[in-house]
């Protein structure tokens, strides 16, 4: 083909893309297209299924790190997520708060819509000034990020029953049935013991040890990572199982004694034989509680005997009783000490926040 021949097709075609150029149906075909196929995917985007209502909140109205009101109310028609901390705590309310800003930064596009809410559980401490200070460490604008504090009962009331999240109470209440518990039993014991006389204590007992056990492996597990719950877990457990066997060591050692102590002056000052008298310190000395009376003794003597160690196995049992209660009391008064909130969430799945505009 020459330059000529060229030069003319080229011509031919300049009026054809001319009158297209300048077709108002070819830019509304173009402008559908554009704005078009982005609208087809939105509607027919697929969603998944609704999300499980695991319950419906209350109305609260607390005060925010400013001073000001600020509830559910406020963050009607917004997607939050809440935490719950104090301020004087130092492990598990900083990884806490850590990810809390994580969570914000990630789902900063989402503008107005999105709120991160921290409410205290230590309002009596935790003022608005303090929370102020407290979120300004983590970088908190109060507009995205509301700290939260107000009356015990208008925080227990949002926390407790309107979140169903304990704030740590419960080990301490365990703690004290547990102790009362024992005392009951130990008040109970008598050579004439029976289970009805013994059922209150147990109850107290059984329902302190519901609350406070899995409150307190809950507390040691709380500040572990997940993938480290598994040896946390174990170590737990361990030493749980050897602080049980020390103190069953203890207590049946405090049980011995005192039976032994009572029992041989009580031998001593019967009416029995001497030589009964003899062999049963002797046998005394050596079983504790397990002493049995040989029954060539007499019939008159084995009854003798077993009413005296009857006795003194009652009489051993309160003051080892009365250690177990006051280790246990102690434990409760060391509980208040321990942080009230639960150690840090993991939130596999951060990304999706950045995912939402897209």
């Amino acid at each position: 083909m020459d330059g000529t021949s060229a030069e003319t097709l080229g011509r031919r075609r300049s009026p054809t893309a001319a009158r297209l150029a300048g077709n108002p149906i070819v830019w509304a075909a173009l402008l559908a297209l554009l704005f078009g196929v982005p609208i087809f995917r939105s509607v027919t985007r697929h969603l998944g299924a609704a999300p499980v209502v695991l319950g419906t909140l209350p109305a609260f109205t607390l005060t925010d790190q400013r001073g000001q009101p600020f509830g559910t109310r406020e963050l009607t028609g917004k997607v939050w997520v809440a935490d719950f901390i104090f301020t004087a705590c130092q492990e598990a309310c900083p990884l806490l708060s850590q990810k809390m800003a994580e969570v914000g930064r990630r789902a900063r596009k989402l503008g107005p819509d999105f709120h991160l809410v921290s409410i205290s559980v230590d309002p009596s401490r935790d003022t608005p000034a303090a929370l102020a200070a407290y979120g300004a460490r983590y970088g908190a604008n109060p507009i995205a990020w509301s700290f939260l504090t107000g009356p015990a009962d208008a925080i227990q009331a949002a926390v407790v029953d309107g979140f169903k999240v304990g704030m740590g109470r419960e080990k301490t209440s365990g703690l004290i049935l547990e102790t009362i518990g024992l005392l009951a039993v130990a008040f109970a014991v008598s050579p004439r013991l029976t289970f009805l006389s013994l059922l209150p204590g147990f109850a107290f007992y059984g329902v302190g040890i519901g609350f406070a056990s899995s409150q307190l492996t809950n507390i040691v597990l709380s500040a572990i990572r997940k993938e480290k719950a598994g040896a946390a877990s174990g170590a737990n457990t361990t030493a749980r199982q050897v602080g049980s066997a020390l103190g069953v060591a203890v207590i049946g050692g405090l049980l011995t004694a005192e039976t032994v102590r009572r029992a041989v002056p009580a031998v001593s000052q019967s009416s029995l034989p001497t030589r009964v008298k003899a062999q049963a310190a002797v046998g005394l000395h050596a079983l504790g509680p397990n002493f049995a009376p040989a029954r060539h003794a007499g019939a008159h003597s084995v009854a003798v005997l077993r009413d005296i160690l009857d006795s003194a196995i009652a009489a051993g049992t309160r003051p080892a009783l009365f250690f177990a209660a006051a280790v246990v009391g102690i434990g409760a008064c060391l509980s208040l000490l321990i942080p009230r909130i639960g150690g840090p969430v993991e939130i596999d799945n951060l990304d999706a926040l950045e995912e939402v505009e897209a």
